[in-house]
């Protein structure tokens, strides 16, 4: 079967459900990290919550796992300190599709990546590095060990 042939599918889902059913392309899901970036269309204490930490991000919410000092939670996302000033992440795993995206307010800048591959989370790291500089991005060692 030749690449031209091959058919291609559209996951569907029987019920929309947040965490894992949403149906995008990454340049729709990068205006949704601009908006999110800027608080466009959202009320200022909405914003707010985003950049916020909520609480620490211990493992699975055990109180005794330790926590990352470089790593927190805010309303929905991640909070990272990175080499670039601090940053919201989150990633998606649906098993044969992965994504990644990083946004770093204070740089007015977006990293989003979406994979067709149950290894596509093994890229983030590299990514980060070339797209914001050598360093070490401590939320794929967060999340190796969640």
């Amino acid at each position: 079967m030749s690449l031209g042939s091959k058919k291609q599918y559209l996951r569907r889902f029987a019920e929309p459900y947040a965490a894992y059913s949403l149906l995008t392309t990454a340049a729709d899901y990068n205006r949704f990290l601009q908006a999110l970036r800027t608080g466009r269309g959202l009320k200022p204490a909405t914003a707010h919550l985003l950049t916020t930490a909520a609480n620490e991000a211990q493992r699975c919410g055990n109180p005794v796992s330790p926590t990352d000092p470089f790593i927190g939670w805010a309303t929905g996302v991640g909070l990272a300190t990175t080499i670039a000033g601090p940053a919201f992440w989150h990633w998606g795993d649906n098993d044969d599709f992965q994504g990644f995206f990083m946004v770093l307010p204070g740089r007015q800048e977006s990293l989003l990546f979406f994979t067709n591959s149950a290894h596509g989370l093994e890229l983030t790291d590299n990514v980060l590095r070339l797209f914001i500089g050598p360093g070490e991005y401590r939320v794929m060692q967060w999340l190796a060990e969640e």
